[in-house]
């Protein structure tokens, strides 16, 4: 399946979801994930960085890292996206 602009605003949800069930705030889960805020902000609002049109499109090295960081499966964290 494509990855759709509705597919990063899901993703952006769940990973808010999961930082906020961890108690972690947007700077830790970075940190944690060797991956800037502004990043990290930027998956969790579903948009892309610059003027580049539709959502986020984070590269699967991230989302690894992110799933690492909030200890969960990388099936938890997209494997049920649209």
């Amino acid at each position: 399946m494509p990855w759709t602009e509705a597919s990063a605003q899901m993703l952006g949800a769940r990973l808010r979801v999961l930082r906020l069930d961890r108690g972690l705030n947007q700077d830790e889960l970075s940190a944690s994930a060797r991956i800037s805020a502004k990043h990290l902000q930027l998956l969790e609002s579903g948009r892309a960085s610059g003027n580049r049109p539709g959502g986020s499109n984070p590269r699967l090295s991230t989302l690894f890292l992110l799933a690492e960081a909030l200890d969960v499966s990388i099936e938890r964290l997209i494997g049920d996206l649209p």
